[in-house]
């Protein structure tokens, strides 16, 4: 997963720099719906603007984050060539077909994301 390389590079820098006592002790991994879910359940009635808060903020960051889908590509670097274009076109519409049912889901990210990425 993306996340858990760049938390390993971050844990390497922090834990080389001269004099630092700071050393990793536990990992924790959380799926994006699992996430949604407990704020939802949190924040009870206002979940939904919570949720549609942090899927925004998943999918604006989304075109740079390297997917094992692509091959350990970002969705950026894929669109360069006609076939990761089809790829991402089609994890694009995925999301769109499992996102619209979400509480809270507004279709403009489906329209940012493919704008950002000239689909």
């Amino acid at each position: 997963m993306n996340s858990d390389s760049r938390a390993a590079r971050i844990r390497e820098i922090i834990e080389a720099r001269p004099g630092s006592k700071a050393r990793h002790r536990v990992t924790e991994r959380q799926s994006l719906e699992k996430m949604l879910s407990e704020a939802s359940e949190a924040r009870g009635s206002g979940g939904d603007r919570e949720s549609a808060l942090l899927l925004a903020e998943h999918y604006e960051s989304w075109p740079d984050v390297t997917l094992a889908a692509l091959s350990g590509k970002t969705p950026r670097e894929a669109c360069r060539t006609k076939r990761g274009r089809e790829r991402v076109a089609a994890l694009v519409d995925g999301i769109e077909c499992n996102s619209t049912e979400e509480p809270g889901f507004d279709p403009a990210i489906i329209e940012r994301l493919r704008a950002e990425l000239r689909l």
